[in-house]
């Protein structure tokens, strides 16, 4: 594993390339795209390749240094100031707080180009034939939580935006418990990712898409989807991974690997 140094600039680099890429994204793609309204720009740039990679992104950027001090054996000489019960849980809260906090600014930034900077500049590249009415009344239909959208667009931005950062946090802790209980760190690091990928597989498979994680946090263009089941997946998921949390901290006094 790098340095911690080395690990520190690898993952200021990702996250400003995780905040700044879906930007990138929409202005790269507006000399030759027509945006059907607002909602399209933000659309774009929450469809960007990220979204492919979700929980990976989110390893990277908060579970290495978890990772880090477990090969060193860290936890041991922490044992003898604090319990290591108060020292998993915070390294859990910090994981996942980091997670949650780096994606919520990820999804408003997006959320404030799209409905504020967007029309500021001129509104470049949105479709001439598409009133501003007719637009926010198709991603009501285009969206799946466009109950939302209905809320106001303030109210969208962040409750769209805890939304994602809840999944965010959900992955982030799904890693970190599992470092802790599988014997295979690196292993522990990929299941989040695997996890997500499987489940994209399996369901488009079964010919229902909308029942993956990915598509439950990032539910642009399923069209007439219920809220509650685009929400269903991650729902079970954030549940799961509050068990499993609870399990992992009330074990962690004769957890072999926090010794």
């Amino acid at each position: 594993m790098k340095s911690p140094g080395t690990r520190r600039t690898a993952v200021v680099l990702i996250v400003i390339a995780v905040i700044v890429l879906p930007v990138w994204r929409v202005i790269d793609m507006a000399p030759t795209t027509s945006f059907p309204g607002h909602f399209g720009v933000f659309g774009e740039m929450m469809n960007s390749i990220e979204t492919l990679v979700f929980p990976l992104l989110i390893v990277l950027v908060t579970c290495l240094g978890f990772y880090q001090a477990l090969v060193a054996r860290h936890v041991a000489n922490t044992r003898a100031r604090i319990g290591v019960r108060t020292y998993f849980g915070r390294r859990l809260a910090s994981s996942a707080g980091g997670a949650a906090a780096l994606f919520f600014f990820q999804t408003l930034t997006a959320f404030v180009v799209a409905y504020l900077v967007w029309p500021a500049v001129g509104d470049p590249s949105l479709e001439s034939d598409l009133s501003a009415a007719e637009a926010t009344a198709a991603s009501y239909t285009d969206f799946a939580f466009g109950t939302f959208l209905r809320q106001g667009e303030l109210f969208f931005g962040i409750a769209y935006s805890l939304w994602v950062a809840l999944a965010a946090a959900a992955y982030a802790a799904l890693a970190v418990c599992l470092l802790v209980t599988i014997s295979s760190r690196i292993l522990a690091l990929a299941s989040p990712f695997l996890l997500y990928i499987a489940s994209e597989l399996i369901f488009a498979l079964a010919g229902v898409p909308q029942l993956s994680f990915r598509f439950s946090t990032f539910p642009m263009g399923l069209i007439g989807t219920d809220p509650l089941f685009a929400a269903a997946p991650n729902l079970v998921l954030l549940m799961f991974v509050a068990a499993f949390a609870v399990y992992v901290i009330r074990r962690a006094p004769t957890n072999p690997r926090l010794a």
